[in-house]
């Protein structure tokens, strides 16, 4: 990623070189690096993008404030990027809530921000954020400690998204919470 960054030729190449950097470090528990990474490509990513576009892909980072201890940021955030978005996409300000709120593992308030991007993505048709919104309700479902019905979901999001090798992390985190081990060691 980083010989990607260096030969880089155009601003877009180094945006990509830079998330994919970004997504490295945070999944090796890395946050404050991974966010270093993330910021640069923000803003680097304004002088390529169209603001719509750079205020989703924030809102789809908000969680990684959070991980990088910094949930007062991505608090603070979420309304600057509603007033950014021209309604009735800012509704989907509720999926970038979601996360944030999972993260702070507030199951309550992330069930209710997953209820209101739920009605956004019925009410637009946009099925490209039900993965998302699944993935969500996984975690809710984890984090209220019923792990069998997190699987189903993220069963069901491993369907929308067969190329996110993630999931298996979350799936078998909850057959480990469920004693199934062998299970586990299988996603893991």
């Amino acid at each position: 990623y980083q010989d990607a960054l260096v030969s880089a030729r155009v601003p877009a190449d180094r945006v990509r070189a830079l998330d994919a950097l970004a997504r490295y470090h945070d999944f090796r528990g890395q946050q404050q690096k991974a966010l270093e990474y993330f910021e640069q490509s923000r803003e680097l990513n304004k002088t390529v993008d169209n603001p719509m576009a750079v205020a989703f892909k924030q809102l789809g980072e908000l969680a990684l404030y959070v991980r990088a201890g910094k949930a007062d940021l991505a608090q603070q955030t979420l309304p600057r990027l509603k007033a950014q978005m021209q309604p009735p996409f800012n509704e989907f300000v509720a999926m970038g809530e979601m996360q944030m709120q999972i993260e702070l593992e507030h199951a309550d308030e992330a069930e209710a921000a997953l209820t209101r991007l739920e009605q956004a993505i019925n009410k637009m048709g946009i099925q490209a954020l039900n993965s998302a919104a699944v993935f969500g309700r996984g975690r809710i479902a984890e984090l209220r400690g019923q792990c069998q019905q997190a699987i189903t979901a993220y069963e069901e999001k491993q369907k929308l998204d067969p190329a996110d090798a993630t999931i298996h992390v979350a799936m078998g985190r909850c057959y480990r919470k469920l004693g199934q081990l062998p299970q586990s060691i299988e996603h893991l």
